[in-house]
Formats: structure tokens, sequence, C-alpha cells
């Protein structure tokens, strides 16, 4: 807005300035024919007077008036030539002058074009940096969830193992349970054989605590199995949940990526454009 002000006083005093210069001009151009008509006269005067016997034309000469004019005249037809030139000089400058302020407004245009396209990348860099900052925070918390994983199946694996020993353990004590009521069957016939009455009572007290202890050792162990199993199904869970929130992290991940590769092409397409404006 200051510059439209500026250049419409500039096109004002030039039109002022042109305006008056014509009417001096024409003034003088008035005194000059003026001028250069009694310079004329006088030169005529000159050069057209009779000798005093008729019979031809002789030079006279000027009078110190004429010759005031004279000179004058010809001082009025030289101001003429340079008032001219400086006219011609006028118009040219002016033509220059205006061939400047359009390429100032078109220098203006380009600045302006620049600013916004400026604001835009500024806007676009802040973007990038809020992803970044985003990627960055996605990143960590894909490597705690990797470590939480990793520690989830070892932790699985041991007791896996676990599992399988006990099971192993309880059907040893099956067959132990199996292979004891077996030889008591045995022992109960071998007794009443031969040690009568009171030795299968204490044959009895004893296979009966045997498998009592047998029977205490199979409910432990089975408990303990039921809890490593129950144990162990949590921490499938626990890994299977783990490792959806990964994959879900992991896409967000690759979106943020894929984002932030366009904002950088796109600020490349812009900064060679911005450098092709600027030369």
């Amino acid at each position: 807005l200051e510059y439209d002000i500026l250049a419409a006083r500039r096109r004002t005093m030039a039109a002022a300035a042109q305006r008056s210069a014509a009417h001096a001009l024409a003034n003088v151009s008035d005194k000059s024919e003026n001028m250069q008509k009694l310079l004329a006269a006088i030169t005529q005067k000159q050069t057209a007077a009779p000798d005093a016997f008729g019979t031809g034309r002789h030079e006279q000469k000027y009078s110190p008036l004429e010759q005031q004019f004279v000179e004058l005249a010809r001082i009025s037809t030289a101001k003429d030539s340079i008032i001219e030139q400086q006219r011609a000089d006028i118009k040219l400058a002016n033509e220059t002058l205006e061939q400047k302020e359009r390429s100032l407004r078109n220098m203006q245009e380009d600045l302006s074009k620049m600013m916004k396209s400026f604001s835009a990348k500024e806007e676009e860099l802040s973007l990038m940096r809020s992803l970044g900052k985003d990627q960055a925070f996605v990143c960590d918390k894909m490597d705690e969830l990797t470590k939480k994983l990793v520690e989830s199946e070892k932790i699985i694996a041991a007791q896996r193992k676990e599992i399988e020993f006990l099971v192993r353990k309880i059907a040893k004590l099956d067959d132990d349970r199996i292979l004891a009521q077996k030889l008591g069957t045995s022992s109960e016939s071998a007794t009443e054989s031969t040690t009568g009455p009171l030795g299968l009572y204490w044959e009895r007290e004893w296979t009966q605590a045997d498998q009592k202890e047998g029977e205490m050792s199979y409910v432990e162990l089975m408990d303990a199995l039921g809890r490593a199993r129950a144990r162990n199904e949590m921490l499938e869970n626990e890994a299977i949940m783990a490792d959806e929130k990964y994959q879900q992290l992991n896409e967000v991940y690759a979106a943020v990526v894929a984002e932030n590769t366009k904002l950088m092409a796109r600020l490349g397409c812009s900064k060679l454009q911005f450098m092709h404006i600027r030369n």
C-alpha cells in the first residue's frame, strides 16, 4: 500500500512537471518563433537593401539595437535546441522510470509469492518436527514391547519345561502308585498265609500310609501343574496381546515414515522452486 501511494505521488509529480515543462516550452517556442521572425526580417533587410544609385544591392550593417536583437535571436534558437533535447531526455527518463516501476511491481509480486511459500514451508517443517517426535515415541514403545515380548517368551519356555517336568513326575508317581498297589496286594496275600492276622494288620497299615503319602504328593503335584498351566496360559495371552500391539505400532510407524518421506519430497521440490525464483 505504501509503495502504491508513493508510486501515485511520483506519477502525479511527473505529470505536473511535464505539464509545466510543456507550458514553458510553448511560451519559449512562441518567443523563439517571434525572435526567429525578427532575425529573418533583420537579415532580409540587411541583404536586400538597394544602394544609393538604385543599381544594385549591398550589405547593410546592423544598428546596435538590431545587433542585440540578432544576438538574442541566435541565443533563443540555441536555447530551443537545448530545450528540445532536454524534452527528449525527460521523455526517455519517464519511460525508463515506468519500466523500473513495472519491474519493481513484478519483483514485489514474486517476493509476496516467495513469502507465502516460505510460510507454507515453515508450517510443513513444524508438522515434520511433530511427526518426528511421534516417530521417536513409537520407536521407543516398539523397543519396550519387543523387550517385554522376548521376556514373556523366555518365561513361557521356562514354564513349559516346568510343566513337562511335573507331567513326567506325575506319570512316574502314577506308575509307582500302581506298582505299590500291586506289591501291596501281593504282600497282603503272602502275609495272610505266613504271619496270620497280626501280620496282616500291620501290613495293611503300612500300605495305607504309603498310599496316603503317595496320594498327597500326587494332589500337590496336580495342584502345582494346574497353577503352572494357568500361569502359562496367562503369559501366552499377554504375549499375544503384546504381539498385536507391536503390530499396530509397527503399522503406525510405517505410516509415519511414509508421511515423512512425502513431506521431505515436497520440501525438496519447494526448495528448488524457491531457489529458481530467487535466481
